[in-house]
């Protein structure tokens, strides 16, 4: 299976911040199984599709590992963070580490950070709470931070309704908004949304780069600590 030899690259993050199972309750709310397994067993890894310099697409699994689609027409114009269904092919690649049957595919709705100052002052105003889950989607890497949420919401909303606020005097820290939900009847939502914060983050004397997410959870205030080693 893919993912089993995918390198998860998350450094520490809080046993209060995330989800550890999915009969994980809250007071009156318990998060249903059903709905919050939606990515289970279609896909088994995210990538990033990327051309090289003569137009050829190729798939960045992590910060070392690259996958060939063979016979896989690309759909995206640009580089695209996907969740992808793949199988691992005979043969060597000359260009990859790996060839790869591409099966399943669906891109990941992917936003810039903003840059602001005081971003704690509307963190605590003006933002809804959200759980973090600690699976293999949850990721920093490849200049991405692809984040598998849960949160209570509206039923009828479709939308992500996430950002990502980047403290200006501390690059490092960044802070997960959810925008406010009305009165309406509520019921519990996974989401998988990606910022690409390649151009953001300073490197580390190491060579990586690292991120502090904070987090209004269920819970309480939360801090979330990512580390990763650059190409």
């Amino acid at each position: 299976m893919l993912r089993r030899f995918r390198r998860f690259l998350l450094s520490c993050i809080l046993a209060s911040a995330v989800i550890p199972s999915m009969q994980s309750c809250m007071d009156k709310d318990a998060i249903d199984a059903n709905v919050m397994d939606s990515f289970s067993g279609k896909y088994n890894a995210v990538v990033t599709v990327r051309k090289d310099v003569s137009g050829t697409t190729y798939l960045q699994l992590d910060d070392v590992t690259t996958l060939e689609p063979s016979g896989w027409a690309n759909p995206f114009k640009d580089e695209t963070r996907a969740l992808m269904d793949v199988a691992i092919l005979p043969g060597q690649s000359q260009t990859c580490t790996h060839m790869v049957e591409v099966r399943r595919v669906e891109a990941i709705d992917t936003y810039l950070p903003k840059v602001v100052s005081s971003p704690s002052k509307a963190f605590k105003e003006d933002n809804s709470p959200v759980l973090v889950y600690d699976d293999w989607l949850t990721s920093l890497e490849d200049g991405y931070l692809t984040l598998h949420l849960a949160a209570l919401c509206e039923a009828g909303r479709t939308d992500s309704m996430f950002s990502l606020y980047q403290d200006q005097s501390d690059p490092s820290s960044m802070y997960l908004m959810r925008e406010r939900d009305g009165e309406g009847e509520k019921k519990w939502k996974d989401f998988l949304v990606s910022f690409k914060v390649r151009d953001f983050l300073p490197e580390s004397q190491d060579g990586g780069v690292g991120l502090n997410l904070h987090n209004y959870s269920y819970y309480g205030f939360v801090t979330i600590s990512f580390n990763n080693v650059t190409e």
